[in-house]
């Protein structure tokens, strides 16, 4: 008997150690299949088939199961992490569901889906969908959920903004504009952090205002986005940048020499990592860099069958406290416009799903922060009176033109936040640009030398 006791203690111990072993999931584009890394060699520990394409993963905060989302099937998975097999239960949702997340307390699952426009809401444990759809006014890319589990912020394709949806009344409150082509979101303390693959910003909104109060300019093409401490490691067009969350200061940017989509932080048995999912056209291979954020380092490269696309690993979730009501502002109105019943694709033994309720459209929204920029020009160090000062946008190439005064000083006046390139026009002097970022708020004087032709 004392024997057998001890053999029991001894399974549990050594079962307990290998479920505590931290795992990155990766889900590949275009390949019906996820692979698992193990982070304490960074190799690849097995790669689990499935019958369906992948999209976005999420771990339930116990770490119990991985949820996934059936591109082609319509329909929402788990994954026991314990032995990597896939439960025969699943759940029909929307059409095309793209994006998850669990809420910090594990009860529900909100599943976006990008063709019927919609959320479906997924009870947790009990895997039942307990609600009608919740209809988005455009198609949704990507979704976030706070860290009190009051409110999610859900992404719209193009540039129909940032979707605000109450999870108490799980309704839509309404729509930020930010920028162009939103793709990845992270929430640090109450800011939400949007990266937007087409205007090559990262748009910042105050979560507990609703409200974009900056935008960072980044190099093109941003992506994934993940935070560590107070910095920010976004996936770029082959590369990293990595930014700092207080005045959004830019101190290292990385090459990768390959097309990256995500990033997730995660804390292994060798410190805290960051992850980077990539994918090399010359050599056909997939990869994930492995990143040190403390010596901002590429410490691995590992080498991946699949295009690797969604990453996901155990986080330290945060401890829900109370907070702060806020004073009310004013959210976009919606007018309910009926959409079609969205056409689901036939799986088998699908649960009940209900049918979607009209989707609300967004009156126009504001425009973008803006903010004025004040400069001088000098000639051998004497103010150059009477020249055209030409500003471009770097992410729409719109221009802005002003003049100088007697004193050689200009402005610009409610430029647009974002990146620019300044430059002087007149047919006596050399050509000068400087590039520059306008902010919100004030910003500092530009000074531009110039020479004589």
């Amino acid at each position: 008997m004392k024997k057998t006791f001890i053999l029991f203690i001894l399974a549990a111990v050594l079962s307990s150690v290998c479920f505590a072993r931290p795992f990155l999931f990766v889900s590949h584009d275009r390949h019906m299949k996820l692979t698992v890394i193990n982070t304490a060699n960074n190799e690849v520990a097995r790669e689990i088939p499935l019958d369906f394409y992948p999209k976005d993963i999420k771990l339930t905060p116990d770490e119990q199961f991985l949820y996934i989302a059936g591109y082609d099937t319509n329909a929402l998975y788990r994954l026991r992490t314990r032995n990597f097999t896939i439960d025969s239960d699943f759940i029909s949702v929307g059409s095309s569901p793209v994006s998850l997340a669990i809420t910090p307390d594990s009860k529900k699952i909100y599943v976006i889906n990008s063709r019927s426009k919609n959320v479906t809401i997924v009870d947790l444990p009990d895997f039942n969908v307990s609600t009608d759809p919740v209809p988005l006014p455009a198609a949704p890319v990507n979704i976030v959920i706070t860290n009190d589990g009051k409110k999610a912020f859900i992404a719209l394709s193009d540039s129909n903004g940032i979707a605000v949806m109450s999870l108490v009344s799980n309704k839509i409150l309404g729509v930020i504009q930010t920028g162009a082509g939103p793709w990845g979101m992270h929430i640090h303390d109450h800011r939400l952090f949007v990266t937007n693959e087409k205007l090559a910003s990262i748009s910042v909104i105050d979560t507990n205002r609703n409200r974009l109060v900056n935008e960072i300019v980044s190099t093109d093409l941003p992506r994934g986005i993940c935070g560590f401490g107070n910095f920010l490691y976004v996936a770029v067009s082959k590369g990293l940048d990595i930014f700092e969350t207080v005045r959004y200061e830019k101190p290292a940017s990385m090459s990768l020499f390959y097309s990256v989509y995500d990033a997730e932080h995660g804390r292994t048995a060798s410190g805290d990592r960051i992850f980077i999912a990539g994918y090399d056209d010359s050599s056909k291979t997939g990869k994930i860099a492995v990143l040190d954020p403390r010596e901002n380092e590429i410490i691995k490269e590992i080498d991946v069958d699949g295009r690797p696309y969604y990453l996901e690993m155990r986080r330290q979730w945060p401890t829900p406290v109370p907070t702060v009501t806020n004073t009310a502002v004013p959210t976009p109105v919606f007018t309910a416009v009926p959409t079609s019943t969205p056409i689901i694709k036939p799986t088998p033994k699908p649960k009940p799903r209900a049918t979607a309720k009209p989707a609300p459209k967004p009156t126009a929204a504001p425009s973008l922060l803006s903010s004025d920029i004040r400069g001088r020009v000098f000639l051998n160090n004497n103010p150059v009176p009477n020249v055209d000062v030409k500003a471009i946008n770097r992410h729409n190439n719109k221009i802005y033109t002003a003049k100088t005064d007697g004193s050689g000083r200009f402005m610009f006046k409610a430029l647009p936040i974002g990146g620019y390139v300044v430059s002087v026009e007149a047919s006596y002097l050399k050509g000068k640009a400087v590039a520059l970022t306008v902010n919100q708020g004030t910003n500092p004087d530009v000074i531009i030398n110039v020479e004589r032709r």
